[in-house]
């Protein structure tokens, strides 16, 4: 019953909260929290802790230990009521936080700013200095942008930056460029219109009314009464319609040039005057001077002694191009006159247009001032070319025509003109001449080259045309000849010899000799003296043959001499071969020369026979073994030459012998080498050294003294690497 009651109390209680639960009345700014119960899931940390309420003292057990206005415990956790109440809502909260505050983001974004940081320096909030900023774009700034869209500041800005070479701003250089695009530069289109170009007018000058082509120099009259004004000098010089004639001239290179008119007071009583032109482009006459009565004021230097000073005289330096200078008239004073055109080495006085103008003034006392710029032109005034030469003119004288020359030298010709019969431009009728020389005849040579020959003229004793006889010549050369070619090759010889030998031929000859191969039936075609057998002077004579006379002079004689195993030869000349026999023990071997025409061996038991053609001097070959050299023949084309022998190593007998107390011996050195010579007693011991060190090939002499040595035999030995020789000697005190 108990139970019941606790039960039915917690639902009544829990029904009273849900029922009484409220809504609670808020002002601006405030948002109600309703009447709740909240788990504060034994921590209380939950919703309702921060309005004061206490978590209850325990909840254990899970029994529903109710407490009025606190909570009650659940299976949960601990529960609170919570009663309604308002709460400041934090959407009315300024930007610093402060609720139902007034601060705000001012324009920067910046709380309860002033709108400052982000002022630019026109004072423009958020602005881009536009405001305030100069033509450069600075701000509060004062420069300017030029013409060239540079930035300044000197408002005496020049436009320099973008000026280009003609002066004008932000051009493109076409205002004052050549034809080749550079400017200020000084190309110009050629007669055909190609810049630089070398096509030229063969017909210079410009059609400018009255006038004439002269080289200089040029002395000539005229008259220029009734004539038209062409050129109309500048305003207070020369006034007056009257006519004028121009004398046109060339200069191809800078030239002092002197015009004159003297005489022409004297000889026509006329006042003349002067005027040069240059018309080098015919578009663009200018005139470079002027003068009137030049010789008679003292304003140049000129020699006038035979001159009127009404004569008027111009001397200037004039660069290459076209002039015209014109004799003129007053309206009042036309008529005749004289005129000379010249080059001279130097300018006495270079005309002056300060002078001349200077000279005008003191003489009409008017105050004139004009410029050479102030010339005009009355006439229509053009430079028709009508015909150019050039690399781009054709021959007939027009651009771009390509009629050119054909070869008989016909402009646009067909070449008919130089033809010859045989159809050849400019031939001479060779090709189509018959052996006669007729254009297209018929004579021919014959084989022996004679025009309508037979042949007869040429052919040969064995009736070959153009033969040389070989076709029936004997060996000899004879024509019909009966001698004949021998075995070895030589006309109408006895088979013994060749004719002329070659190393292979050597070769042969020396294989022949050391095999004892040959046989007066069989010479091999090398028995060189037509002895009737083969030997070394065979070989020499055929060296003789082949080597001819273009070497050192022969040799007289030939030195042998042994090294060791070798063999050396020395000569005074040239040597043609070597014969050498040696002999030796058994197992010998040997090794001969290569600086020699031919060298070849042949051993036979303990003899060793060797041929050497033509030996350079030194070692001639090294043997395995000691050797005794037997016998030499060596020999010239002269014939046989002397040879001295080897010296054997060896001692000559002592002498006295006996002896007391010294004796005297030789030992002969077959080459240079170590040596030692030693005194032994009959018992084999050394008692004294004569000798230890090295001797040259040769005789050398010794003496031994025994003063010191007992009375007895003794046995002098010499001992190299390869020798030992010894002799006995008797000691007799």
């Amino acid at each position: 019953m108990k139970s019941f009651f606790k039960t039915f109390l917690m639902a009544f209680s829990l029904i009273f909260i849900m029922t009484s639960a409220a809504q609670a009345d808020c002002p601006e700014g405030y948002y109600a929290i309703e009447e709740n119960s909240c788990c504060t899931d034994g921590t209380y940390n939950g919703c309702c802790g921060q309005y004061g309420y206490t978590q209850p003292s325990s909840c254990s057990g899970g029994d529903p230990n109710f407490q009025p206005n606190y909570g009650y415990c659940g299976s949960g956790g601990c529960y609170v009521w919570c009663p309604a109440v308002c709460q400041p809502d934090p959407a009315y909260n300024d930007c610093l936080g402060n609720h139902m505050g007034d601060a705000t983001y001012d324009v920067c974004g910046v709380c309860d700013g002033d709108g400052s940081t982000c002022a630019d320096e026109c004072g423009v909030p958020n602005g881009d200095n536009s405001t305030c900023s100069d033509d450069c774009g600075v701000p509060n700034g004062n420069g300017y942008v030029d013409a060239c869209g540079v930035c300044d500041e000197d408002p005496s800005n020049d436009n320099s930056t973008c000026t280009d070479e003609c002066g004008v701003v932000n051009g493109d250089n076409s205002t004052c460029s050549d034809c080749a695009g550079v400017p200020n530069g000084n190309s110009t289109l050629d007669a055909c219109g190609i810049c630089d170009g070398g096509n030229e007018c063969a017909d210079l000058g410009c059609e400018v009314g009255e006038s004439e082509l002269v080289t200089l120099p040029f002395t000539g009259t005229g008259n220029n009464t009734g004539l038209v004004n062409d050129f109309t000098s500048p305003q207070g010089w020369a006034d007056g319609p009257g006519g004028d004639y121009a004398y046109g001239f060339e200069l191809t290179e800078t030239t002092n040039v002197s015009i004159g008119m003297c005489g022409t007071y004297y000889n026509h009583s006329h006042d003349a005057f002067l005027e040069l032109y240059d018309a080098t482009d015919c578009d663009n006459i200018n005139m470079v001077a002027y003068n009137d009565d030049g010789y008679g004021w003292y304003y140049y230097d000129y020699d006038y002694s035979t001159c009127d000073g009404l004569d008027s005289f111009i001397q200037v330096t004039l660069e290459p191009g076209f002039y015209y200078a014109v004799a003129g008239g007053y309206a009042d004073d036309e008529g005749g006159y004289e005129i000379s055109i010249e080059s001279n080495d130097v300018v006495t006085t270079p005309w002056s247009h300060e002078l001349e103008l200077q000279a005008i003034r003191d003489k009409s006392g008017i105050s004139h001032n004009f410029e050479l710029t102030d010339a005009t032109f009355s006439a229509d005034i053009s430079r028709e070319c009508s015909f150019v030469e050039g690399p781009d003119a054709g021959c007939d004288g027009v651009c771009f025509s390509e009629a050119t020359l054909d070869e008989c030298g016909e402009c646009a010709g067909d070449n008919s003109t130089c033809t010859d019969e045989c159809g050849v431009i400019n031939g001479d009728n060779s090709t189509c001449s018959d052996c006669a020389g007729t254009p297209n005849g018929e004579a021919e040579l014959d084989e022996c080259g004679v025009c309508a020959g037979d042949n007869s003229t040429c052919t040969d004793e064995c009736g070959v045309i153009n033969g040389d006889n070989s076709t029936c010549a004997d060996c000899a050369g004879t024509p019909n000849g009966d001698l004949e070619l021998d075995e070895c090759g030589v006309c109408d010889g006895n088979s013994s010899s060749y004719a002329s030998f070659d190393i292979l031929d050597i070769v042969t000859a020396v294989d022949a000799i050391l095999d004892d191969a040959w046989s007066s039936d069989n010479l091999y075609c090398s028995d060189a003296n037509d002895d009737g057998a083969l030997d070394i002077v065979d070989i020499i004579l055929m060296v003789e043959a082949i080597l001819g006379s273009n070497r050192i002079v022969d040799a007289s004689e030939v030195t042998l001499s042994k090294e060791n195993y070798s063999l050396i030869y020395n000569a005074d000349g040239f040597v043609g071969g070597l014969q050498i026999t040696l002999s030796h023990s058994d197992n010998f071997d040997i090794n001969l020369t290569a600086n020699a025409m031919v060298a070849d061996y042949k051993t036979t038991g303990s003899l060793t026979t060797i041929i050497i053609a033509a030996p350079d001097q030194g070692q001639l070959f090294t043997a395995s073994s000691d050797f005794m050299v037997e016998e030499v023949i060596a020999g010239t084309s002269a014939g046989e030459i002397m040879v001295a022998m080897p010296i054997e190593f060896s001692l000559s007998s002592a002498y006295p012998n006996p002896f007391n107390p010294s004796t005297s011996f030789n030992l002969n050195m077959s080459s240079s080498e170590m040596v030692s010579i030693d005194v032994y007693n009959v018992m084999g011991q050394r008692v004294d050294i004569i000798h230890n060190g090295e001797l040259s090939a040769g005789v050398h002499s010794f003496s031994w003294n025994g003063a010191d040595i007992a009375s007895g035999a003794y046995f002098i030995r010499a001992t190299i690497a390869s020798n030992v020789t010894a002799q006995k000697v008797m000691l007799m005190k």
